[in-house]
């Protein structure tokens, strides 16, 4: 028989939102047998195997919770006695409103998880043996006050960019030292993330580890443009962390040194689309760039993209990230990558299969990537198209990733 994993998910399988977690679930889902509690249940359900339950009930007590705020404030308040590292954060921010309101959004949607999973779960004697957060905030709170009633169930969470990098999101992220110290295990998605991690809670450096994310392998290659035609995509939500803009500039900086006619394609959506279509209509009104807001696509929309349109470069100019799948999707084709060096990304892209780019990137800068993209030697693009091949197999495989990590789960609970 196998075990059994309760993962808690922010969206999936309910789309858009965490469509790269279908891959892990799937791959998961051949070892274990899966509960999937997203927090928030409205969109298109996707397919999931016919061993992983999703469940409904934890959205519905969250959704419940969101719309009665004063209720919440008071339920938190209420349950305080119980909770040392509520009171402990909280007297250290008295005076700070945002954070305080943070403080009891973590308390509430904690007590939720738990009188839902108490009910759901623990009443019905169904057993669950490892509580699984997938990003490092509210679940992963929740869990452990689960873990403090069922001491026997392993508990373990990832850390991916907005859940780990404060200073990035300009995001209060309160409870940390809690959640380390009483967590199994933080699985990080890069390198960069367990470093620093570790050099924040250096006395739980040993429970951080990294497992990285990774997609699946198209068995096709992108061959690029053969019409002598340079082609960008770009990938992301249209929000300011993305810093879209900049490619906007960028391709225009760079429009006016080639006579080549450049295509930009931005696959994604959100709420900077009317004011980076507007910007664009200004900035790209040349008559050798033509230009896409494709908008947001099913994700095998997006994979289809790249096997059947040539793609000469990937674009990223995050100033926040994890490690994007974004970037190994496209690597996976055979894709190049500009990127900025944020996050993990150095640890995807580098000189031999693209190029990185400072943090601070002006857009002449990346201008003058493109413009050595658009000028380079065939054989050296082949090359570096041949090396993002290969590094996205080496890396970022995830039939090969995902197995390794259920190996370090089934680890846990043997």
């Amino acid at each position: 028989m196998k075990k059994t994993i309760l993962l808690i998910s922010n969206h999936f399988p309910f789309s858009p939102g965490e469509e790269f977690l279908k891959v892990e679930v799937d791959i998961l889902s051949e070892y274990f047998d899966i509960i999937l509690a997203p927090m928030n249940a409205t969109g298109k359900r996707r397919d999931v195997p016919d061993n992983v339950v999703v469940c409904g009930t934890l959205a519905k007590r969250i959704a419940k919770l969101s719309t009665n705020k004063l209720q919440r404030v008071l339920k938190s308040i209420s349950e305080l006695r119980h909770k040392i590292e509520i009171i402990r954060e909280i007297s250290k921010n008295l005076y700070f409103p945002r954070k305080l309101a943070e403080i009891i959004n973590y308390s509430a949607i904690g007590n939720e998880i738990v009188n839902w999973f108490e009910e759901e779960y623990s009443q019905k004697k169904i057993k669950v043996n490892i509580l699984y957060s997938y990003w490092l905030l509210y679940a992963a709170y929740g869990v452990l006050k689960i873990k403090a009633k069922h001491k026997e169930v392993v508990c373990v969470t990832r850390a991916h960019g907005s859940d780990l990098y404060s200073y990035a999101s300009n995001r209060y992220l309160p409870l940390r030292e809690y959640i380390l110290s009483n967590i199994d295990k933080v699985f990080c998605v890069s390198e960069h993330g367990k470093s620093y991690l570790s050099s924040l809670f250096p006395q739980y450096a040993d429970k951080v580890a990294v497992s990285r994310l990774g997609t699946l392998d198209p068995k096709i290659v992108n061959e690029g443009s053969k019409d002598g035609k340079f082609r960008a995509v770009s990938c992301s939500s249209l929000v300011t962390v993305k810093r879209v803009k900049l490619i906007i500039k960028a391709i225009s900086y760079v429009s006016k040194r080639t006579c080549k006619e450049i295509v930009w394609t931005h696959i994604g959506d959100g709420p900077q689309r009317k004011q980076l279509e507007e910007f664009a209509r200004f900035e790209l009104g040349k008559k050798n760039v033509k230009y896409e807001f494709a908008g947001q696509l099913p994700h095998d929309h997006v994979l289809s993209y790249y096997s059947s349109n040539p793609v000469d470069v990937f674009i990223n100019t995050s100033s926040s990230e994890g490690l994007p799948v974004s970037i190994m999707e496209a690597m996976s084709y055979g894709i190049p990558v500009i990127a900025t060096d944020v996050g993990g990304t150095s640890e995807i892209v580098g000189e031999d299969n693209g190029f990185i780019l400072n943090k601070d990137v002006s857009a002449k800068e990346i201008g003058e990537m493109l413009f050595r993209f658009i000028n380079e030697d065939h054989n050296k693009i082949a090359a570096k198209r041949k090396n993002t091949r290969k590094k996205w197999g080496v890396g970022f495989n995830a039939q090969k990733n995902f197995t390794q990590f259920s190996s370090e789960l089934l680890g846990m609970c043997s």
